[in-house]
């Protein structure tokens, strides 16, 4: 997971621990929606049944069992714990990528298969999985686009069915197009070649350019053209399709093996129908065979649906791309039931038209706040303590212009500009009313140290602050950090702000200090931060209705800066 959770400080000190967490609703996420009602209590109950076995367990324990090595841990449909040690990962590993490159090699050396369909095959699985990661990019970028003067940094999360069943219509259509074009209608390859690298560069152009969906796209119709630039007969090109996942499972096994069952599980399932295609090719079309396809099929795509609904809820609504794994392999699973269908085109296409009018509805429902994806607003007081001037600022406008009028309060007009260091985004601006305040106590020195310096800091809240935010910005680059008499790692780069910050500080003085090499100049910056509004009577207009304030809503900020020469 990319955010970081109360565990990681006790991680990056080498301890080992056990994560516990739900998700979903993250529109509740740091907001006043966060509530007590909103909790659901079968969440609760499941956490609790989680880790009351393992508190047990520690309790009785005489001490920590060591022995055991690490374990893969799964879960199956979502309603079985399984676990198993990493030795019989390797063994499920060998045998299912074992099993596959022995059955493809057999199958070549037996002339079962053509090794040209083999070739095809390996550039259809990179096509599929190229292709329909292009197309979920494509669908992310267009309602990122649609939403991108929203004040809610949430609104797209706030789609979720939508952004869900979008994905799914996209992914599987874009899997149905490739497939029929190489089984059936090849004259409709080029346009989907066409189509594949064209989403990929509208895709770069939608908002801010990015390179990533164009070199996406362009992969996905080079790997098309040639997954299907010649007829090819089903056994050698799923044989083919199925080997990129293979190596993929190889390559996890041994650089992530606590996570290679995502992939091994289902090239387990696969083979006995592969198996079939190779070596009984004749029988393809009999009840048994057929039902010896559709049960690991039927399999296969539970497994996807559950795991990819759990990445979904995780990240999948501002990364709709993490489904795409998952898509292609439910896509492999199915290829022997759909690969004669008729038809297939045209309801690929169809389900890719569906899946964009989601997308579409999604970006133009998203900006229509609700009580379930409400406005998130932010309006917060900053004083410098220097010059006693005073600003309201704020991320973001909203749609219904509450964020304005309450900027312009005070009779200041709003404008957009760099607030750094306090942020690297630019924050609209107005003039505040100056409020009463107690100057925060913030003092450096520089004394030398041999042929180098010691720098010193002490910073201190003056009015209840909650925490404070330090900032340097050195003209040289600085090191031996100490914060409390703590060593903190890192160096203190030239000519860059670095931020450090002390939560909980209260009244107590924080102090630190630093060493530099050669002489130089720093500015330094603190910044208290304040839980309340500044004391003046508020004339910010009523929050009108799904409109609701969150993250610095709300605070009061205090500002004082010195400079230091050595």
């Amino acid at each position: 997971m990319p955010n970081d959770t109360d565990l990681t400080a006790a991680l990056e000190r080498g301890h080992i621990g056990m994560n516990f967490a739900f998700v979903g609703h993250q529109m509740a996420y740091h907001t006043p929606m966060s509530t007590a009602e909103r909790l659901n209590p079968r969440s609760v109950q499941h956490m609790g049944d989680q880790i009351l076995p393992l508190l047990r367990d520690f309790a009785q324990a005489e001490d920590l069992d060591r022995s055991a090595g690490d374990m893969v841990f799964a879960d199956l449909f979502g309603q079985y714990f399984i676990a198993y040690s990493a030795s019989v990962g390797w063994v499920l590993a060998i045998f299912a990528v074992g099993g596959l490159f022995a059955m493809v090699g057999t199958g070549i050396a037996r002339r079962a298969i053509d090794g040209r369909d083999v070739a095809r095959g390996l550039c259809g699985g990179i096509a599929l999985l190229l292709g329909i990661a292009t197309v979920l990019v494509f669908a992310q970028r267009l309602v990122a686009l649609l939403l991108r003067d929203i004040a809610s940094p949430y609104a797209v999360l706030g789609q979720f069915w939508w952004l869900l069943s979008a994905s799914l219509l996209l992914g599987f259509g874009t899997g149905a197009l490739l497939v029929a074009a190489v089984a059936r209608d090849r004259r409709g390859l080029l346009a989907l070649a066409i189509g594949v690298a064209a989403a990929g560069a509208l895709a770069a152009l939608l908002g801010d350019f990015s390179f990533v969906p164009l070199a996406l796209g362009l992969a996905a119709g080079l790997s098309a053209l040639a997954a299907a630039a010649r007829p090819s007969a089903l056994p050698g090109w799923l044989a083919g399709a199925a080997l990129p996942v293979g190596i993929a499972a190889l390559l996890f096994q041994f650089f992530l093996p606590n996570g290679a069952h995502a992939l091994i599980w289902p090239l387990l399932l696969l083979l006995p129908a592969l198996a079939l295609a190779l070596f009984a090719p004749r029988r393809a079309g009999s009840p048994a065979a057929l039902i010896a396809a559709a049960l690991p099929a039927a399999l296969i795509a539970g497994l996807m649906a559950r795991t990819g609904y759990d990445f979904f809820v995780m990240i999948g609504a501002a990364l709709p791309v993490v489904l795409a794994p998952f898509i292609l392999l439910t896509v492999l699973a199915l290829l022997p039931l759909i690969w004669a269908l008729r038809g297939l085109g045209r309801a690929g296409a169809l389900l890719v038209i569906a899946g964009l009018a989601l997308c579409a509805a999604a970006g133009i429902n998203g900006r229509t706040p609700s009580a379930a994806s409400p406005e998130l607003v932010e309006l917060f007081h900053v004083t410098d303590a220097d010059d006693g001037s005073s600003l309201w600022m704020s991320g973001k406008l909203d749609k219904s212009g509450w964020v304005r009028a309450a900027l312009a309060q005070d009779g200041g007009k709003p404008t957009l500009r760099s607030i750094a260091p306090l942020s690297k985004d630019a924050h609209w601006v107005a003039k505040a009313e100056s409020t009463p305040f107690v100057p925060p106590r913030l003092a450096v020195a520089a004394t030398p140290d041999g042929k180098a310096w010691r720098l010193g800091v002490r910073a201190g809240n003056a009015n209840g602050g909650r925490y404070m935010r330090l900032f340097f910005r050195p003209s040289v680059d600085l090191t031996g950090l100490r914060l409390m008499e703590r060593p903190v790692p890192g160096t203190l780069k030239a000519g860059a702000w670095s931020q450090l910050i002390f939560h909980a500080s209260g009244d107590e003085e924080v102090h630190l200090s630093l060493s530099a090499d050669r002489p130089g100049t720093m500015e330094v910056r603190m910044a208290e931060v304040l839980d309340r509004p500044p004391a003046t009577e508020s004339r910010a207009p009523a929050l009108p209705p799904h409109v609701v304030p969150y993250r610095r809503a709300g605070d009061g900020v205090i500002v004082t800066r010195r400079t230091m020469n050595w």
